[in-house]
């Protein structure tokens, strides 16, 4: 017998009683029946009946029936069930010279050991041990009965919320007290998937959603669930602010851009694109916008527009101008590394060109 085990012994009196000793379970009882006239001896067609109470939250681990048969026959079945749930069995008409009896017929007391499938006695359960005999005869004189408290079944222990973001790789991790053997996860999001081994949720997200999942940690007593909030957020917008420099913005005095401290193109009076003194505002602004902060005084950059722009990057934008002369106004085009589909906001501060027809419609779907 294990640490924690306790065994209580049942011993018949009559055909109707039995008297305990050991250790049963605080409040427990024993109730004894057998249809046979003569005590302990069950014969072809009638049954031994022993029906234990007050085992709920106990797992019966061993049970030892004291028994013989004749010296040259007997045979019959047994069956031990718990509640709904049969934890034990010998099948019908078994005889006693069968290994699932004993293995040889005597006609002297012997011990005959059930080893019990692992169940918890649940509150309000009986456990019924029968044997009916099938031919003559059995006998049986007392039953020892090896127990031990069970388990609880888990409960979770790990956050009940989480959070993740469309896009980007997630993973939680279910925990759960009283060592959980398997877990699960029902109602996840799209993109996310359980391993019941290890209890970790990962994958990557694809919608935008809170979702309440249900999840659960298992052990040979049962299972603890619980619902999880699962928020997953939507992808990070990019925060990009694009100046517009294709429509002489910057033709004769005027100076509508960001940054135009280069002369190498721009535009000319006429409001052609051409080599000239004009100032050409430069793709990405200098200094660098990683040198502002809150301080920075509103003349960082050069282009008349530079005051904006420093707030606009103070409050956290990323700011860049379309390139005079070889950039393009587009939305969706992959090859265009300045795409509108990449920007937040487009800025046209006072052009001098006319917008063609396709710029305007790829500035309208923005």
């Amino acid at each position: 017998m294990s640490f924690g085990q306790s065994t209580a012994t049942y011993t018949i009196t009559s055909t109707s009683a039995v008297t305990t000793s050991g250790t049963a379970p605080s409040g427990s009882s024993a109730t004894y029946s057998q249809t046979y006239t003569t005590a302990k001896q069950i014969t072809s067609g009638k049954t031994a009946t022993l029906t234990l109470s007050g085992y709920a939250g106990y797992k019966i681990t061993s049970i030892v029936l004291s028994m013989h048969s004749n010296a040259s026959a007997g045979a019959g079945s047994l069956s031990v069930v718990a509640g709904s749930t049969t934890i034990a069995s010998v099948p019908t008409a078994t005889a006693f010279s069968n290994a699932s009896w004993y293995g040889s017929y005597t006609s002297s007391y012997v011990n005959v050991t059930k080893t019990p499938t692992v169940y918890t006695v649940q509150t309000g359960e009986s456990v019924v041990i029968t044997i009916t005999g099938s031919t003559n005869s059995l006998f049986i004189q007392s039953y020892a009965i090896t127990y031990e408290a069970a388990t609880a079944a888990p409960s979770i222990t790990s956050s009940l919320t989480a959070t993740g973001t469309v896009g980007s790789a997630f993973s939680y991790t279910i925990t759960g007290s009283n060592t959980p053997t398997s877990y699960n996860a029902t109602g996840l999001p799209a993109g996310l998937s359980i391993n019941t081994s290890t209890g970790v949720i990962s994958g990557t997200p694809t919608t935008a959603a809170t979702t309440n999942v249900t999840i659960s940690a298992t052990n040979a007593t049962g299972t603890g669930s619980a619902t999880l909030a699962l928020t997953v957020n939507a992808a990070a917008t990019s925060k990009k602010i694009l100046w517009d420099g294709l429509h002489a913005e910057t033709e004769s005095s005027a100076d509508w851009c960001v940054d135009a401290d280069t002369y190498v193109s721009g535009w000319n009076t006429s409001g052609t694109c051409t080599t000239g003194s004009e100032g050409t505002p430069q793709q990405t602004p200098t200094p660098a916008q990683s040198g502002i902060t809150s301080g920075t005084t509103e003349d960082y950059w050069t282009g008349g527009n530079s005051a904006w722009a420093v707030a606009l990057a103070k409050a956290g934008y990323t700011i860049e101008s379309l390139t005079p002369c070889s950039g393009a106004i587009t939305y969706g085009n992959g090859s265009n590394a300045q795409d509108l589909s990449n920007y937040s906001v487009f800025i046209v501060n006072e052009p001098n060109t006319v917008f063609t027809a396709a710029e305007k419609q790829q500035c309208l779907i923005l």
